[in-house]
């Protein structure tokens, strides 16, 4: 009979506060008290949680130390972590798989690697592999497919897994997002059949090359109500967008090019569509949002986010349009919604046509059946 050596200490914790809404720490700097994992492979050391593999002392599989206390749900965590040798994570809204003693964990892992396309991705352990890469902003549909539909983050970030990095992981609903050092890897909303809600906390070795990882700092404030929504919209707001750089812009002789306006994401979202109506304004339009009207200034000045009008129409997630006939036609293609990519037989083909001083839409008339995918077909 094999015997396994296991950590189960009772969860002796600091918490700051029995209020949900602010931090708790997890780790007393101590010891392992309120974690529980192999104790061949974790201990303390200078303060941190020490997880090590040696040749002599390797894991079969990954293995996890598993935090004692509730499960987590909407949340934010925080910890400070390096690590060398072979790639760590951390796990959450998780569960244990197999025989309880392996500390073995299903689900969703804010994966922790030395290649950087794959720091601070998000990695499904043991269920659906890599759903969302660095840099990537990614859409799970109800069919359970991945869809990479934007950018995140800095691509100037340089992440040493030998140094200490803060990793942030915010859960809220069917939305995730990680950060290491205050910079967003990875933004993911997921409406898999399967996507879960809630679970396990642990921290991972890797199995294969011998390898350390230490974490300290260990942080985690679960999210109610308000607080869950103002998580994420922070993070959105930090996160911001970029002008891209005049001298990279590349016009026809005769022509320059002027920055009019940088769009601030935490309000106005992407913009990926342009066109002028009728009387010279421009209407533009949020990829994931809604319909902006602007009347463009005099040369040489700029617009401020006043001059950007929200059009009142009850749509959202344009990714074609074009104003002709007194009126604007849109495609729409909603990820978050799960519309499918425009086809008139499916009615998410619109005519946005002026009424008075606001717009108001109705369907097109269906002349014949369009089915197609992906997003160029609403912007053609």
């Amino acid at each position: 009979m094999k015997l396994f050596a296991t950590l189960m200490l009772l969860p002796v914790l600091a918490a700051t506060t029995a209020n949900a809404q602010e931090f708790q720490s997890l780790f007393n700097g101590k010891d392992l008290s309120g974690w529980a994992g192999k104790s061949e492979f974790w201990s303390v050391k200078d303060g941190a949680i020490f997880g090590q593999t040696t040749n002599d002392k390797p894991t079969k599989g990954n293995t996890f130390l598993v935090w004692q206390g509730s499960e987590v749900g909407d949340f934010v965590f925080k910890t400070k972590v390096r690590f060398s040798g072979n790639n760590s994570g951390v796990q959450y809204r998780s569960e244990l798989v197999g025989n309880p003693e392996d500390f073995v964990a299903k689900g969703y892992q804010a994966d922790l690697h030395p290649k950087p396309e794959f720091y601070g991705m998000l990695y499904a352990e043991k269920w659906r592999g890599i759903v969302a890469k660095r840099f990537q902003r990614v859409v799970v549909g109800k069919n359970g497919k991945p869809k990479v539909v934007g950018e995140v983050g800095d691509k100037d970030q340089k992440l040493v897994d030998k140094e200490w990095n803060e990793l942030t992981i915010i859960a809220v609903g069917n939305r995730q997002i990680h950060q290491v050092n205050g910079v967003t890897t990875m933004d993911l909303t997921d409406n898999h059949p399967e996507a879960k809600r809630k679970g396990i906390l642990a921290l991972q070795l890797h199995a294969g090359a011998p390898m350390t990882v230490e974490f300290k700092d260990i942080q985690l404030r679960h999210l109610k109500g308000k607080a869950a929504k103002a998580a994420i919209d922070a993070v959105t707001v930090k996160a911001g967008n970029k002008a891209t750089p005049i001298d990279r812009i590349k016009v026809a002789k005769g022509f320059k090019a002027e920055l009019l306006y940088s769009v601030p994401g935490d309000t106005h979202g992407s913009w990926v569509n342009l066109c002028t109506d009728n009387k010279g304004r421009l209407l533009v339009s949020d990829q994931y949002g809604g319909l902006y009207r602007i009347t463009p200034p005099a040369s040489g000045e700029t617009l401020s986010a006043a001059d950007v009008q929200p059009v009142p129409a009850d749509i959202r997630a344009v990714n074609g349009m074009v104003w002709a006939f007194d009126a604007l036609y849109v495609g729409v293609n909603d990820y978050e919604k799960e519309m499918p990519c425009p086809s008139l037989t499916r009615r998410v083909t619109k005519k946005l046509s002026h009424t008075n001083s606001y717009m108001r839409y109705e369907e097109l008339p269906v002349p014949a059946s369009i089915s197609f995918t992906g997003d160029d077909c609403s912007r053609g």
